[in-house]
């Protein structure tokens, strides 16, 4: 068996299957007993069908997708031809990215294809050990299952709680002998009866002395096997077996829990227990890994551990949870609080949301409270059962409602017995409302700040809601200031280490790109935080077939956006807001997605030069290719060599430099060569400047689209184009551009082309919550006839006039406090037949004039 092929029927199918839903979105796949069933009408032929339900994928073929009217094809063709892809690497590289498996970045070389092998090695003789450690437990012919350690470790899972046992049922259990179920899972715990004998068990089985030393190298800790006797394995998302967690079973003995030695970060990056995340979206997280087997044992879905305290939580872990469907967390960590003394669950969940506000705040965050006297999930599930647990989950609070609740039970405790704060606990307690509060986003701290005013002991205070409102404030602006000082700091002493070891060119670009960054911190004071759910997992639809719509290249919210055949399309945006640098990266992804079909752009604006240099920018799409990306260009295209510029610390020195930055010239060569060949030189995508009047640039499409292959036309832009000298009798610009739209609609009508314009927001756009489709410029019948509006909003720009306090609140829930410049307000406006108020945060990488949905 070849690497590929291994690598796809031994990671990635198999993972590709436990997310399926998520990877094809197109077929809104729903689970049935022996794999999953469509709900659309869609065919794996990409056309629409007349009946639901006809796409079936099987789990003992998770590599093959089945429709019982047009026949079936493999998982690799039918990606492969959706997504117009034509290199088996990067088909490999698609499938690997829809199911979540992390691939080397250059092709598999045969060193990478053998690490491969190695890897998969490795996770058979962590699956050999898990069995060995289970028949170590209960196995009838074991002799370790015979001895009095093994019996122990029996008494302990199976003894009720009030014993000090953990009232498994043997139900619940795997038992040696029996095949793993993905969906019918159960606890795989097990007795480690020491390292020596796991040995000579695994040299039994045919692993060799190298294999063996790399899983025994990771548990050589004394304890384990002694003390921490209790095994399970610890597996990742894709169901593959990491390494494994030991447990104590003796009260009082730390640390409970021992894990095997993972690679660099890898532990890290793993929720225990995480898989696709269903139905609700809700993601349970608590602290054992045992709570959260035991609940997937008894058919909880959804629940994973993080195998510590709340504290450990990180990016990794709730951006692959993202990835895999999650949109909300409900908090679960223990109950460990013992006669009013905190201990690690409680201070893990004030850690656990603290990171979650801060990192992902579009996250809607709740926490579970287990009734009095239980501790965790475990206690839970063994005393009171399931349906106990759905009524935890359904009835949890929300984040900011339990921080309120822990800081009047804080100061609660600190009340004599007149029932009265002193000064000094009152200015602490109402310091720690206001820095809470400052973290919030909008909603969320309206919500918090109006149940603390609303509290009777609170208005005895004589505090207003006005008060707390000015003070939040001020504490958001004061930490934003803190924040950008420490950032220029941090600035200063990088550019000052680059000059000083001779790379001017590297401090004067990060003084350039950084202190933009630093600048913009102050300018959207007013934002909400803003986690862009920005799968890399999402799926683009390709179809190819006149009238059909075309395949974009970007993403809206986890859609493909296609851009409709036989009619107007409008990308929309305010001056200097990027409309004809989107327009010129659509260009190319329609040109790159359809290489059997021409696709012409007329400028209005700018010469066919300039524009080809745009182009080709935006193919490198490289931010560190020079300097000034354009300016080098163009020096190159002027047959120059270098590039003079004046020294920004001193503008009176001008220093000579290369065109491209070090490294950068090879890459400028070959990425040049492939612009023009396949794109230019090809004829598939064709630049012309242009003054046409309407009519012949209807003419011009006419005839393009009887003499070419032509998949599209795009115009940059629809408010410089005008109506034929006397067509029409003293018009109003509004009425010539209805007249336009019309005749644009009919032409579009006529060929089936997608025909795509750039256009301007009137001055009454100055934000992106007023972007709407009827503030188009000079707009006449324009949002009307057009199918598709586009609104676009450059985050690197500042809102202009004064933002009511609902726009700022919603302008905050989608961009943030702080939004990144480097991203771009993305909305559909209008579409005919489909999802509007769609919205999106794009990446924009300025030099580069590079844009891409979800880090595409």
């Amino acid at each position: 068996m070849n690497p590929t092929t291994e690598l796809l029927q031994n990671e990635i199918y198999p993972a590709l299957f436990g997310v399926l839903p998520y990877a094809l979105p197109e077929f809104e796949f729903i689970k049935i007993a022996n794999g999953y069933k469509s709900t659309t009408t869609r065919k794996i032929t990409g056309e629409e069908g007349d009946s639901r339900g006809k796409v079936y994928v099987y789990e003992h073929s998770p590599g093959y997708i089945k429709d019982y009217r047009v026949g079936s094809l493999s998982l690799w063709d039918y990606v492969q031809e959706r997504d117009g892809l034509t290199e088996a690497k990067d088909v490999v590289r698609r499938l690997a990215e829809m199911a979540g498996v992390v691939l080397p970045e250059q092709q598999l070389t045969p060193e990478e294809a053998d690490r491969i092998r190695q890897a998969r090695r490795l996770a058979d003789t962590w699956e050999c050990a898990n069995d060995y450690f289970i028949d170590c437990l209960s196995g009838l012919t074991n002799e370790q299952a015979a001895s009095d350690r093994a019996t122990k470790v029996r008494q302990y899972l199976l003894k009720p709680l009030s014993e000090n046992g953990r009232g498994y049922g043997t139900d619940v259990l795997r038992l040696p002998g029996q095949e793993r179920d993905r969906e019918s899972i159960k606890l795989e715990l097990g007795f480690m009866p020491g390292l020596s004998l796991l040995k000579e068990h695994l040299t039994s089985k045919g692993f060799s002395e190298s294999e063996i030393q790399a899983i025994t190298a990771t548990i050589d800790n004394p304890q384990i096997g002694s003390q921490n006797v209790l095994s399970f394995p610890y597996r990742d998302h894709t169901g593959r077996i990491r390494g494994m967690a030991f447990r104590t079973i003796e009260r009082g003995i730390e640390p409970k829990y021992l894990y095997s030695r993972f690679g660099q970060g890898e532990r890290a990056s793993i929720l225990f227990n995480l898989k696709a995340v269903s139905k609700d979206t809700d993601l349970v997280i608590v602290e054992s890994p045992l709570d959260a087997l035991h609940a997937a044992a008894l058919g909880i879905k959804n629940v994973t551990a993080l195998g510590g305290s709340g504290d450990t939580l990180n990016k990794s872990q709730i951006s692959l949870a993202i990835r895999l469907g999650m949109r909300k967390i409900t908090l679960m960590l223990d109950n460990d609080s013992e006669d009013g003394v905190e201990r690690a669950g409680a201070k893990g969940t004030d850690s656990a949301i603290a990171f979650l506000q801060k990192e992902f705040p579009t996250l809607r965050i709740y926490v579970g409270q287990y009734p009095a006297g239980v501790k965790d999930l475990d206690e839970l599930l063994a005393t009171q059962g399931k349906e106990v647990f759905y009524q935890v989950k359904e009835n949890a609070i929300a984040a900011w409602r339990y921080q309120l609740d822990r800081i009047f039970t804080q100061y609660a405790a600190l009340q004599p017995e007149n029932g009265y704060l002193g000064d000094k606990e009152q200015d602490a307690m109402i310091g720690d409302i206001v820095s809470t509060a400052a973290k919030l986003t909008t909603i969320d701290r309206d919500s918090f700040i109006s149940a603390f005013v609303s509290d009777r002991g609170v208005q005895a205070l004589g505090i207003s809601r006005n008060s707390v409102d000015q003070t939040v404030e001020a504490i958001r602006k004061a930490e934003l200031n803190k924040k950008q000082s420490e950032d220029l700091q941090g600035l200063l002493r990088d550019a000052k280490k680059a000059g000083d070891s001779g790379s001017t060119g590297e401090a004067l670009d990060l003084l350039d790109k950084r202190a933009r960054e630093i600048k913009s911190v102050n300018k959207a004071d007013t934002f909400a935080a803003l986690t862009a759910v920005s799968s890399e997992d999402e799926i683009k639809r390709r179809i190819a077939s006149r009238p059909e719509s075309l395949d974009s290249g970007f993403t809206i919210d986890r859609e493909a956006l296609l851009i409709p055949a036989a009619a107007i399309s409008i990308i929309a945006g305010s001056t200097s807001h990027g409309k004809s640098i989107l327009l010129a990266n659509l260009a190319l992804n329609l040109a790159k997605l359809y290489p059997h079909k021409t696709f012409h752009l007329f400028s209005y604006e700018v010469d066919e030069e300039r524009y080809l240099i745009n182009l080709l920018n935006s193919y490198i799409g490289n931010e560190n290719l020079a300097y000034n990306n354009r300016e080098s260009i163009e020096h190159y295209f002027r047959g120059k060599t270098s590039i003079r510029r004046k020294d920004k610390l001193d503008p009176t020195r001008e220093t000579t430099w290369p065109l491209f930055n070090k490294e950068m010239q090879a890459l400028f060569d070959q990425k040049k060569e492939g612009f023009f060949r396949q794109l230019i030189d090809s004829g598939r995508l064709k630049v012309h400047y242009v003054t046409y009047d309407s009519d012949t640039l209807i003419d011009a499409i006419r005839y393009l689209s009887k003499t070419e292959p032509l998949g599209a036309v795009l115009v940059d832009y629809m408010q410089l184009i005008y109506t034929p000298t006397g067509k029409m009798r003293n018009p109003s610009r509004q009425e010539e551009i209805k007249q336009m739209c019309i005749d644009f609609k009919d032409i579009a009508l006529e060929t089936g082309l997608p025909l795509i314009f750039g256009a301007q927001f009137n001055r009454e756009v100055n934000n992106l919550v007023q972007m709407h489709a009827t503030k188009l410029g000079e707009a006449g019948d324009l949002e009307r006839i057009a199918d598709l509006i586009i609104g676009i909003w450059n985050n690197s720009r500042k809102y202009s006039g004064t933002p009511t306090k609902a726009e700022l609140a919603t302008i905050e829930e989608r961009v943030g406090v702080d939004p990144n410049p480097n991203t771009w307000y993305v909305e559909i406006l209008k579409r005919r037949g489909g999802r509007v108020e769609v919205w999106d945060i794009w990446d924009y990488l300025a030099n580069a004039a590079k844009v891409s949905s979800n880090n595409k």
